[in-house]
C-alpha cells in the first residue's frame, strides 16, 4: 500500500496513523485535533470545503466532506513523487519525534518526577 487513509470524525493521537507514518506511508486524515497534530505544526489549519490542504507530512481533508477526500486520494493516486515526499516527511517526523527511544526517555523523565515529589511529601511528613 502507497497511501493511508484516516477518515475519522473524532480521534485522540490515532495509534494506526502513527504507524502509517512510521513506515513511510503518504497519509490523508481528517482535520481534527489528533490527526492535524501529526500531519501539520499549524494549530488551525483551515481546508477549504471540496478540498484538501498538503502539508510536510501529509494530507488534511474536513470531516464529512466526502468530495475533498475523493479529491486528495485522486491527486496523490496520480502524484507519486508527492506521494513518496509526504511518506518521507511522516517517517522522519515519527522518528525524530516518537521512536520508542525517545518516548522511553519521557517515561524515565516523568517517573522520576514523580519519585522525586513522593520523596520530599515523605520528608516534609517526617519533619
Amino acid at each position: 500500500s502507497d497511501i493511508f487513509i484516516l477518515p475519522s470524525r473524532a480521534e485522540g493521537m490515532s495509534n494506526a496513523l502513527l504507524e502509517a507514518m512510521c513506515i513511510g506511508l503518504s497519509c490523508i486524515a481528517t482535520n481534527i485535533s489528533g490527526n492535524r497534530e501529526l500531519i501539520s505544526d499549524k494549530e488551525n489549519d483551515s481546508v477549504p470545503i471540496g478540498g484538501y490542504i498538503i502539508r510536510d507530512r501529509g494530507i488534511l481533508v474536513n470531516p464529512d466532506d466526502v468530495g475533498g477526500l475523493a479529491e486528495a486520494i485522486l491527486y496523490l493516486v496520480r502524484n507519486e513523487k508527492t506521494r513518496e515526499e509526504l511518506g518521507r516527511g511522516a517517517r522522519q517526523f515519527i522518528q525524530e519525534n516518537y521512536s520508542i527511544d525517545m518516548i522511553a526517555d519521557k517515561y524515565i523523565t516523568l517517573y522520576q518526577r514523580i519519585l522525586n515529589k513522593e520523596s520530599q511529601c515523605a520528608e516534609s511528613v517526617e519533619k
